[in-house]
Order: C-alpha cells, then sequence, then structure tokens
C-alpha cells in the first residue's frame, strides 16, 4: 500500500475543531486538548504526543493497525519514526531493513569483494547488502544475516 504525502493542518483532522485564542485549541467537542490555555506552542514530550496522535488516527483505522504493526515489530528500531514512515513510505525513518555502512564494509571484505552468488570481483559501491534469510520471511537485520551482492544478481534474486 502506498501513502502519499499530503500537507494536512490540525484544523482539517480533527472533528470539532475550535481555536479559543488564549484559552486553548480543542477537538471533538473539548475531547481533545490540542493546545492548553496561554501555551502558544506544540510542546508535548513523548507520551503526551503520542496520544495526541492516537486520538487523531482513531478516525482512520487503516493507519491505526499499520501502526500497530509496527509497533510490535523487533525489526523497527525507531519508533518515533513509525508516523512520518506512513505518510511518506520511507523505511529510513524505521531504522529497519538497511544494512550499516560499517555492516556491509566487514560482509564485503569477509568476502573478499565477490558476490556471494556469481562471485565475481566487484567495488564495494557497485554491490549491494542483501538479507540472507528475507526480512519479509523474519530475516532480521544483521551482520550475520547479511550477504553483499552485485546489483545485477541482488535484482534477480528478488524478482523470484
Amino acid at each position: 500500500m502506498k501513502i502519499e504525502l499530503i500537507d494536512l493542518t490540525v484544523r482539517d483532522l480533527v472533528d470539532g475543531y475550535s481555536d479559543d485564542g488564549e484559552g486553548g485549541v480543542f477537538g471533538y467537542g473539548g475531547k481533545l486538548d490540542i493546545r492548553p490555555p496561554f501555551q502558544r506552542e506544540f510542546i508535548y514530550k513523548g507520551k503526551q504526543r503520542e496520544e495526541v496522535i492516537r486520538t487523531i488516527l482513531r478516525g482512520f483505522p487503516l493507519i491505526e493497525a499499520e501502526t500497530r504493526r509496527l509497533i510490535l515489530d523487533d525489526d523497527v528500531t525507531n519508533q518515533r519514526g513509525i508516523y512520518p514512515y506512513i505518510l511518506t513510505g520511507e523505511e529510513k525513518h524505521l531504522n529497519i531493513r538497511a544494512f550499516t555502512d560499517g555492516m556491509k564494509q566487514r560482509v564485503y571484505e569477509q568476502q573478499k569483494g565477490k558476490c556471494a552468488i556469481c562471485e565475481k570481483s566487484f567495488d564495494i559501491s557497485d554491490m549491494e547488502a542483501d538479507h540472507i534469510r528475507p526480512w519479509s520471511e523474519g530475516g532480521k537485520t544483521e551482520e550475520d544475516n547479511c550477504q553483499m551482492l552485485c546489483r545485477k544478481c541482488n535484482r534477480e534474486k528478488s524478482a523470484k
């Protein structure tokens, strides 16, 4: 599922949005305290921010289900990146599936610069890190589950 990034304001998302100036900003008929009285900026700590977002997302069951799935996923090491990921589809926000540069370098050296499939030599910039046990099947993004493949072999492997 591809979700496109669009600019929305809280006013667009929240039913019953009201801005009482110095009195605060509320939604859902006063049930959601978006900005308390006299607070001019959105300054929320972790749990407060998450609760505001959860309250807003209750009206979007698919997004809420995806959020729950990602929170429970052990490979998601940056839970703060879940909402940006849902909005953009860019996995970099979750810190999953991507091997670190250090991991890639060490595996490249272990393989002596050769593709694990075709066994031809390549410069590291012409190779890609690949999960030996696929991430989709529970393979972890760990050095022991990494192999370096040339782009051609990696594309052919992915197409199967």
